[in-house]
């Protein structure tokens, strides 16, 4: 919106929604017919002058200080704005919202983050809408036990997860979406208690296998629930005693309503499918299913006669021998016919894709599907052919010994299809000794494989076609080899017959490599190379003279970089636990350099004050390091991390006029700062045992806005601190500065009062 508009707006609806930001005691300046208040403050004062405005309909807080008055602050903003139909608060260390919220029966919406509920909110009996935000773990009591009289609630976003559902929850049969019905065997926790729950629209029921009468099932009544679309059925995956029988008539008796569109069911320990999922009436409408852990089942339901589904994963089922064993439609149908995504991973027993009597016409074979996943499945039988709209797939411990990449059935078909595929991953496939396709295209244009990514652990593989044949590449992984040892001459003639297109090259996980290909420098087109955790390496060759990205991390053999890295045209260069003892000079194009983890390096180049487009800059655990050269004005971050024998920083410094961070954590021999220029933004300063005092420009840094200290322990006090200052933080530093700022009685409290947020624990 522009800042016209929005004057507008506000002068427009002065009179019914404000809003207060900051900590000025602004409150007295709006008029008391006000109906919609927001206020983000860390000053108690203005949270304490909301109270006088009765007719308030909407009430949003935000307030991050620990303050034991803000109980009472708030239980009297509840007994007189009474007419609150929506709240809103956030305030981390508010421990329980007050009792007095009883006050609100008007209250259709709450919004509260991490902390516990009173017993009142169950009396309020027009609340519709509860979400409860949680940043960490939760008691189990963190709701009152009668939850279930709010007859009218509509939504609940609840942390599900972290405790065990919730008491006689089948009153509220308003309900409309329950993501954690627990099953128990108690009175209040039985699954008879979805009986009347027929507004929902999403459900989720954990811990089926304490239903010990199929019957109950059969009570829940899902096939009442019209509205019903989402629905997770999950058993626990530890079970003592596993009862396959009871496990399957109760799947059979949670038969859903036939407009159900995503089914997940996990751990259920049946050897068959349930009745209902092999009747195409019944599931007709299903868009997505999810079967995952159900370790026993062997027979999957007809998914392929589903005509909308579009999701299939199917994950951690060792007994299921075929994908879809029951079509028998006549040959002008598809199989599979919308569906878009297929996952499928440990499916060890998979042979075949389907009945062997089903008539292996190419292209009734999943014509819509975009995504095909395949993991750890040893034993399955190859595709005919892809699928005409495939652009990813990705195979991993696939026992393939062929592979198939031809789409479609008629030449022309092919050659029209053939440039679906652009994300292809191929791992683990140690049987895999052929690629078929381009051989059977001729050479026509349009025949050509393009592929925007393909990562591989064999480098063999890009010599079968038609990757032998591919020019268009545009990145390429190759990860996960221990055997690899150097590149043969036809891999190399391969990355040259890819030199033109081939954007970003990565080397990840190559235990034994020791030679990178020879061919690297032609790349003409490499944008982005990464070489991790290729221990061996001893060597980097030339680098491609248009390279602007460069990463180099784990190669602890790696003991110096090449000379012409001062010709290239890197602007991100990454140096991560390699064993350099000396950098050559840096290209001047560069914007951003990593340091981490040089254990021999002991000096920064010469160069860097020249490098007049350097802007970050980070160096973390390089210990030898003694002093800083001086810095190019163009910089704006520095982070100097874990530097044991730093003891001073570059007297540039306040010459640095783009800097706008400085971080210095655990520097311990650094005993004073320099004057810091105009221009910072962010201090951040953390394990700086032997600072003692800040540096006396302080006050004048017009920009400073974060100022953060963290266990500084000789640091007593501060100077004067800038206007501009927005964030204060000090925390596990000496003593004295604790009381010097301590919160309204400190000596020193006048200095920082003015900041908006400050976090000093009391």
């Amino acid at each position: 919106m522009h800042d016209l508009l929005h004057e507008l707006a506000q002068f427009v609806s002065t009179q019914e929604c404000f809003r207060v930001a900051g900590d000025e005691e602004l409150l007295f300046t709006i008029p008391e017919t006000i109906r919609h208040l927001s206020v983000d403050t860390s000053n108690l004062k203005v949270l304490k002058k909301i109270g006088k405005f009765k007719n308030l309909r909407t009430l949003y807080l935000y307030y991050k200080e620990d303050d034991q008055d803000l109980d009472d602050v708030l239980a009297q903003i509840f007994k007189v704005s009474k007419s609150i139909r929506s709240l809103y608060i956030y305030a981390p260390c508010l421990k329980m919202i007050p009792e007095a919220i009883g006050h609100l029966i008007h209250l259709r919406y709450l919004n509260i983050f991490q902390t516990l509920l009173p017993r009142s909110l169950s009396n309020l009996y027009q609340l519709q809408f509860i979400i409860y935000e949680s940043g960490q773990l939760i008691p189990h009591n963190f709701l009152p036990r009668d939850m279930n009289n709010l007859t009218n609630m509509h939504y609940m976003q609840l942390p599900w997860d972290d405790f065990s559902g919730m008491h006689r929850i089948g009153k509220l049969n308003s309900l409309q979406q329950l993501d954690g019905f627990y099953v128990k065997n108690e009175n209040g926790f039985r699954i008879v208690e979805l009986e009347h729950m027929n507004e929902l629209h999403q459900l989720r029921i954990k811990l089926l296998e304490n239903v010990k009468d199929a019957k109950d099932a059969c009570r829940a009544k899902l096939h009442d629930k019209r509205n019903l679309i989402d629905l997770s059925l999950e058993w626990g995956e530890i079970r003592n005693i596993l009862d396959a029988d009871l496990d399957e008539m109760v799947l059979d008796n949670l038969r859903p309503h036939n407009k159900l569109r995503k089914l997940r069911i996990n751990a259920y320990m049946g050897a068959r499918s349930a009745i209902w999922m092999n009747e195409d009436h019944l599931i007709y409408n299903l868009e997505r299913i999810q079967l995952d852990c159900c370790l026993e089942w062997q027979t999957l339901p007809p998914f392929g006669r589903l005509p909308f589904l579009k999701s299939l994963y199917l994950e951690n089922m060792p007994k299921v021998k075929r994908l879809d064993d029951k079509f028998q439609r006549d040959d002008s149908d598809c199989v599979f016919a919308s569906l878009e995504v297929l996952h499928i991973e440990r499916l060890e027993a998979l042979e075949d894709w389907f009945d062997s009597t089903l008539p292996a016409a190419d292209d009734r074979l999943f014509p819509c599907l975009i995504e095909l996943y395949l993991k750890d499945c040893p034993k399955l039988q190859e595709l005919p052919s892809l699928p005409p709209k495939l652009t990813k797939l990705e195979i991993d411990n696939i026992g393939w010994k062929t592979f198939n990449l031809l789409q479609g059935t008629s030449n022309c078909y092919i050659i029209s299809s053939l440039a679906a595929i652009r994300d292809l991953t191929i791992r683990n496939c140690g049987d895999l000794i052929y690629l078929k396709g381009l051989k059977y295209l001729g050479t026509t244009e349009n025949s050509q494989l393009i592929l925007n990514e393909l990562i591989i652990k064999d480098p063999s593989v890009l010599l079968m076609e038609p990757l032998s044949s591919i020019t268009s590449i545009q990145k390429l992984t190759i990860k996960g080899n221990d055997e690899l040892v150097s590149f043969t001459v036809e891999t190399e003639q391969w990355f040259l017959q890819v030199s033109s297109y081939l954007r970003e090259l990565n080397f990840i996980s190559l235990k034994s490599l020791q030679y990178l290909p020879s061919s690297l420098a032609s790349l003409s087109s490499l944008k982005i190379l990464c070489v991790r955790e290729v221990p061996h390496l001893q060597l980097l060759q030339n680098i491609p003279a248009f390279l602007e990205h460069l990463e180099l991390s784990h190669i602890e053999s790696l003991k110096c970089l090449p000379s012409s890295l001062s010709n290239s045209s890197i602007k991100y260069l990454e140096l991560k636990c390699i064993s350099v003892q000396k950098l050559p000079d840096l290209p001047p194009s560069l914007c951003e350099l990593h340091l981490v983890y040089l254990h021999g390096l002991d000096c920064l180049p010469s160069c860097i004050p020249r490098l007049s487009f350097l802007q970050k800059l980070y160096i973390n655990m390089v210990p030898q390091l003694r002093e800083l050269p001086e810095l190019p004005p163009s910089l704006c971050l520095l982070y100097l991390y874990h530097l044991h024998n730093l003891d001073c920083l570059p007297s540039c410094l306040p010459s640095l006029s783009a800097l706008q961070e400085l971080h210095i954590d655990m520097v311990p021999q650094l005993r004073k700062l320099p004057e810091l220029p105009p221009s910072l933004c962010v201090l951040y300063l953390q394990l700086l045992e032997n600072l003692d005092c800040m540096p006396s420009c302080l006050p004048s840094l017009s920009s400073l806005q974060k100022l953060y200290i963290y266990r500084i322990p000789q640091l007593k006090e501060l100077p004067d601190l800038p206007p501009s200052l927005k964030s204060l933080s000090i925390l596990y530093c000496h003593p004295d500065l604790k009381e010097r700022y301590r919160k309204f009685v400190g000596s020193d409290w006048h200095k920082i009062a003015h900041i908006p947020y400050v976090n000093l624990p009391t």
